[in-house]
This record gives structure tokens, C-alpha cells and sequence, in this order.
């Protein structure tokens, strides 16, 4: 193969990224108001780090062993459309809620929904590129899931700026599209192949040691990776007005911009120069752009760190997934990819805890902390010796 040319991608890769596309649309129209939408029913930020990290929680339970039984069942078309199915339905009630505590159970039964079709989803793309473009694959879905994040943000922010809907109404209008995001998977037809009781199931307790090498830093960085909404509650908290839900939703489409442009430049230039440099310089720049929120708040400074933000994910999020697919045989796709889930939402869980609590004593000391911790992630990653591949 040419290496300057760009790879072929499979049709299962495209259809993916149009079913994660849309449902984003759906998702980040509601995302950028949820936080909003909890503080006009009472919540705090004690109560916005418990749902940020309880929901990532219920995704880490579940995805290692969703993953591990698309595996055996080798049947994953069925895990992400009712991983998706789940998901819309939770979305459809919360503009409903009079209580964060309701919020709360229906983001654990969305996030259940994500942790079904997470790992299936992604096995489904590893299994359908080539291991040389594994990033390239990723990245594309990152980018075309993001692109529909973009849509989704701006949409939330013209629905409320320009049209004047209320928080509720632009809840319920998310549910409605997150319904016809699986209209794409009708077109993808997979493999009738014979359930498995594979005795080389990957065992999160018995894990080969590079695998855990590998998995070490990204456990670490998820320590520091809180949920977005502290993020936008930094925002909301520099402004007055209708600026204060006006500025936190065109920041997150900022972010969702940059995260979209840089998702499938970030997959190739992994396949090409390594993996691991371009998760390593993701930890740094995500680094960079948390200790910004602890010093600066200008609008200008806002826009360039939200910038960033999105940067990082881009580096970030599809590389890892294709990091880690790299490291394990095709047939535990699912199950590596699970793990992955796993740690990360525990990780996660833990995190946005922490950043509640911060945010009580200081609203800058989240940042800091997350500055401090991804640094060392990035540290890690920079000593860890090379993963060997598995096949």
C-alpha cells in the first residue's frame, strides 16, 4: 500500500459515524443545557459532580461485560441498536424532571445504553479496518460523531438565543432526534456466525502486563478528565443574563468545532508516526488548557482554551480505542474495548466527585488539580516502554 495514500475506509465505519452523528445532534443538544437545566431545578455543584461521575460509573459496570458478550455471542449489531434504543428513551423524560435525583437515574439509564453499544460499536469498526489504519477508522467516526456534536451545540444555541425555547423544550426536541439516529443501522448487515465459549476471553484480573503498561496512564488521565460540565459552569459563572446560559453554549461549540476538524487528522498522523506520541501530546495539551481555566476567564481566553479543550479530545479519544485494539486479537475486540470503558468510567466517577468537592473551596482548584494529573499521565505514557501487539 502507498503510505501517502489515504486508506480505504469500510461502509460499516461510515454507517457507524452517521448513526453516532446523528444521535450526537441529539445529545449535544441537550448537554450544554443540562447543567443548566439542574441548576433551575435546584441542583448544585456537588450534585453535578455526583451525576457527572455516577453516569460514567454505570457505563464502567457495564461495558466490560457487554463487550465480552458481544464477543461470545458474536452478535454485535444487536448490543448497538439496543445500546441506542435505551439511550433515546431516557432522553425523552428528562425535560420531565422536577428533581436532580430523577435527572440523575435517567442519565445512569442513558449512560447504560452507552455502555451496551459502546464496546460492540467499536469492536464492530476495528474488525472492518486494517490494524495499519485503525486510527484513520477511529478517527473518522470521532470526527463524524463530533460533526454531528457541532450541529447538536449550535442547534441548542439558536433554539434559545434566536428562538427563544425554554431549557424543556430543547430537552424534548434532543429526545426526538436521538430516535432517528438509528434509522442507519438497517443498512448494516453482519455475519451469522456461531456463538463461542472462547477460552481465551480476556480476564480483567489476569490482563497481560502490557496491556496494563498501557493502561495504567489512561486510568490516570481519566482521574484528571472530570465531566464537561464544570467546564461550561466555569463559563456560566464569568457572566450575568441571558449571556450566562448564552456563553456556556457557544463555548461548548467551540469546542465541538475544534474537536471535529482535528478527530481525523489526529487518527492518521497516529497511524503514521505512533499511537502513543499522539495520546502523550493530547495529555499535555489537555494539561495546558486546564491549568488556563484556573488563571484566565476573558471571553477571548475562553475561546481559545475551549479551542483546545477540543484539541485534546481529538488527540485523545480515537487513538486510545485504537491504541488498545492493537494490543489484543480480533476475536476480543469487544472485551479490550470494554475494559477500556471500564477504567475510564471509574476513573471518571472518581474524578468528577473530586471536582465537586473542589469547586465548593475554590471554582479554580478543579482545573489545577486536573492540570497536575494529566501532566502525570502524560509523563507516564512518555516512559512506558513500547506496547508489543498480540496479533
Amino acid at each position: 500500500m502507498n503510505k501517502n495514500k489515504f486508506p480505504k475506509i469500510s461502509h460499516v465505519v461510515i454507517l457507524l459515524g452517521l448513526v453516532s452523528l446523528l444521535n450526537d445532534v441529539s445529545s449535544e443538544l441537550i448537554m450544554p443545557v443540562l447543567p443548566l437545566f439542574l441548576v433551575s431545578i435546584g441542583g448544585s455543584s456537588i450534585s453535578i459532580g455526583i451525576i457527572g461521575g455516577l453516569e460514567e460509573c454505570m457505563r464502567a459496570l457495564l461495558s466490560y461485560y457487554s463487550g465480552k458478550l458481544s464477543d461470545r455471542m458474536k452478535r454485535r449489531l444487536i448490543f448497538v441498536f439496543s445500546g441506542y434504543s435505551i439511550s433515546s428513551f431516557a432522553k425523552l423524560f428528562l425535560g420531565s424532571s422536577f428533581h436532580w435525583l430523577i435527572v440523575l437515574l435517567l442519565r445512569i439509564v442513558d449512560r447504560g445504553g452507552k455502555a451496551i453499544r459502546g464496546p460492540a460499536r467499536d469492536a464492530m469498526i476495528a474488525a472492518a479496518s486494517a490494524k495499519e489504519n485503525m486510527g484513520t477508522s477511529f478517527g473518522i467516526h470521532r470526527a463524524m460523531d463530533t460533526a454531528g456534536a457541532v450541529v447538536g451545540s449550535l442547534g441548542a444555541l439558536l433554539l434559545f438565543w434566536y428562538l427563544n425555547l425554554n431549557l424543556v423544550t430543547i430537552l424534548f426536541t434532543g429526545a426526538i432526534i436521538s430516535f432517528l439516529s438509528l434509522t442507519p443501522l438497517l443498512w448494516i448487515k453482519e455475519d451469522k456466525k456461531p456463538a463461542s465459549h472462547n477460552k481465551k476471553d480476556i480476564e480483567i484480573m489476569h490482563l497481560p502486563k502490557n496491556i496494563w503498561l498501557a493502561l495504567i496512564p489512561i486510568f490516570i488521565f481519566y482521574l484528571a478528565n472530570f465531566t464537561y460540565m464544570f467546564f461550561l459552569l466555569k463559563v456560566n459563572k464569568a457572566y450575568t443574563d441571558k449571556l450566562a446560559i448564552g456563553m456556556p453554549l457557544v463555548m461548548y461549540l467551540i469546542f465541538n468545532i475544534a474537536y471535529a476538524l482535528f478527530s481525523t487528522p489526529a487518527g492518521y498522523l497516529a497511524d503514521k508516526w505512533g499511537r502513543k506520541k499522539l495520546i502523550m501530546i493530547g495529555y499535555f495539551i489537555y494539561s495546558l488548557t486546564a491549568a488556563g481555566f484556573t488563571f484566565f476567564q476573558s471571553e477571548l481566553w475562553f475561546i481559545i482554551l475551549f479551542c483546545t479543550y477540543g484539541l485534546a479530545y481529538a488527540f485523545v479519544e480515537g487513538n486510545q480505542r485504537a491504541y488498545l485494539s492493537a494490543l489484543t486479537k480480533k476475536s476480543n475486540y469487544g472485551a479490550m474495548l470494554g475494559v477500556f470503558y471500564m477504567i475510564s468510567g471509574i476513573a471518571t466517577l472518581l474524578a468528577s466527585l473530586i471536582a465537586g468537592y473542589l469547586w465548593t473551596i475554590n471554582p479554580t482548584a478543579p482545573f489545577m488539580y486536573a492540570a497536575i494529573l494529566s501532566l502525570v499521565a502524560a509523563l507516564l505514557f512518555l516512559i512506558n516502554p513500547r506496547a508489543k501487539a498480540l496479533g
